[in-house]
């Protein structure tokens, strides 16, 4: 009320200004021409001119003629006061009739100048707004997820209005939910019911409408393929609360963009939601091939050694065809345990498996452990360890990483033969422990190096059982506690496992 009245006096005060600077201006041009030509026909031109400049920019007709009148009755009244001759009604009749042509004037120049500056104004106001908007669209397509895309329309809406703004979300229960809101810990009055009546009505609603039109919170739905995805509020100022139809058409139009877009990240997300779900679908596929022919192996040689041993061939067997069929039923079944742990494995460093028991433990204490059990199940391969002089402790959870070691030497041990030694070493790095295992064989094909560590059914060149998986375990392992795993060919025969694993805890959940 006060910011309108402040307006109004400004208006009338400028007028007046303009009503004194033409009667200044009929003076000047009186003396003028009254000093230089002893006539006053000569200050016509000059105060007409000045009077129709000045008219122009009043702020409408009425007030243009009430300057130029001004002027007019300026210059009569000097006329007859100063005028010598004894009969001064022709000169004021002239100067009459000029001021009522500059009156006509300045009513006709004063309207169409007040029309061209309104046509001016509306294409720089659609130039501005269509640059603002082609702007924003950019800004809003150029969101990488839905939260910045929330975050962005919110700042937006504040830099068109200079209102706080608010965005609400509906979730798949059909409740809005508040998702982003500019300046943040934006305060709201109770809006609940302008909301809801947005939601219902899928229109505008809030302050200035037939829905709740005394709440300050106005509500804008964001629609997008005739569905309703949010809704927007405007939160207008106390001292203000009066916005231009300028700035809420913009808003729509900007709400508009945003609609658009937040309905193609929502169908993005589920497009990306069903490839993952064909992923995870192919992957277990292979997996459970992977298994199956891991498997399938050894349990058929179990079984045939057991047909054999039950004698349902009526074959004879001596005393060592009989030792053998009962280690090789042994190892097999060993085998199998192995596997079995690794599949445990997964499930312990899964996306939804418990947590790592993680413990600070001693370098020594881990190569012992992993040495101890790899020379009870190799007993002929030849062990050869190495470790830091310093006294070192890494958390790590130790028997899944005994186990990852343990993988990498059974893969050693058989891809490079049992009488070749294996290298077991650790390093200290700045930041991380490096374990790596190392055999002195032939070393692995460069065509197996690029895939190393994706689940395969079986190796080439391996007959009897698959090792794509222990690998792919170990790399999940190693994953989970933050570190990363490599394997190559060392230069002089033989390949190289390192596995780097951070000396700090980082804390993570998996």
């Amino acid at each position: 009320m006060k910011s309108g009245l402040y307006k109004t006096s400004s208006g009338i005060y400028k007028n007046l200004q303009r009503i004194l600077l033409c009667i200044v201006f009929s003076v000047l041009s009186f003396i003028f021409s009254r000093l230089t030509f002893q006539n006053t026909f000569y200050a016509l031109p000059l105060c007409t001119l000045a009077a129709l400049s000045i008219s122009i920019f009043a702020p409408n007709a009425a007030w243009g003629a009430v300057t130029v009148s001004a002027a007019v009755i300026t210059l009569i009244l000097l006329e007859q006061t100063f005028n010598t001759d004894n009969s001064p009604v022709q000169p004021i009749a002239f100067i009459i009739y000029t001021g009522a042509v500059s009156i006509a004037a300045a009513l006709i120049t004063n309207r169409w100048y007040w029309h061209i500056r309104k046509q001016r104004d509306s294409y720089q106001e659609q130039s501005t707004r269509e640059r603002s908007l082609s702007q924003l669209s950019t800004a809003l397509l150029t969101a990488a997820s839905e939260e910045e895309l929330h975050e962005l329309t919110v700042r937006s809406i504040f830099s068109i209005t200079g209102c706080s703004a608010v965005l609400f979300i509906r979730d798949k229960k059909g409740a809005t939910n508040r998702a982003a809101s500019y300046p943040k810990g934006l305060l709201l009055y109770p809006c609940d019911d302008a909301v809801n009546a947005c939601v219902k009505n899928n229109c505008r609603t809030g302050f200035g409408t037939v829905y709740f039109g005394e709440n300050p919170l106005v509500c804008f739905p964001v629609s997008a393929n005739g569905k309703l995805l949010a809704v927007a509020g405007m939160l207008l100022n106390s001292d203000e609360p009066i916005t231009t139809e300028y700035q809420m058409q913009t808003t729509e139009l900007l709400l508009v963009c945003a609609g658009i877009v937040l309905d193609k990240i929502t169908m993005l997300k589920r497009e990306q939601q069903i490839l993952m779900e064909k992923e995870l679908e192919h992957m277990r596929s292979d997996f459970l091939r992977s298994i199956s022919h891991d498997f399938r192996t050894p349990l058929t040689g179990i079984i045939g050694a057991c047909s054999m041993l039950n004698g349902s061939n009526d074959i004879v067997l001596d005393i060592r065809s009989r030792q053998e069929l009962v280690e090789s039923i042994n190892g097999e079944a060993e085998w199998l345990m192995r596997t079995v742990e690794n599949l445990l494995s997964v499930t312990r460093v899964g996306s939804n498996g418990p947590k790592l028991n993680k413990s600070p433990e001693p370098i020594e204490e881990i190569l012992s452990t992993v040495l101890d059990k790899a020379a009870s199940r190799f007993p002929q391969a030849e062990f050869i360890v190495k470790q830091p002089d310093d006294f070192i402790m890494i958390p790590v959870d130790p028997v899944l990483i005994v186990q990852v070691l343990m993988n990498l030497i059974e893969n050693a041990v058989k891809y490079s033969g049992n009488s070749s030694g294996i290298e077991l070493s650790a390093a200290d790095n700045d930041k991380y422990v490096i374990f790596s295992v190392r055999d002195h064989g032939h070393g692995m094909k460069q065509e197996t190096l690029s895939t190393l560590f994706e689940p395969s059914a079986c190796r080439s060149g391996d007959s009897t059982h698959g090792m794509g998986l222990g690998l792919s375990i170990c790399k999940s392992i190693v994953a989970a506690h933050g570190g990363m795993i490599e394997g190559h060919n060392a230069e002089s025969g033989g390949a190289v496992f390192m596995i780097h694993l951070p000396k700090e805890n980082n804390n993570e959940q998996y």
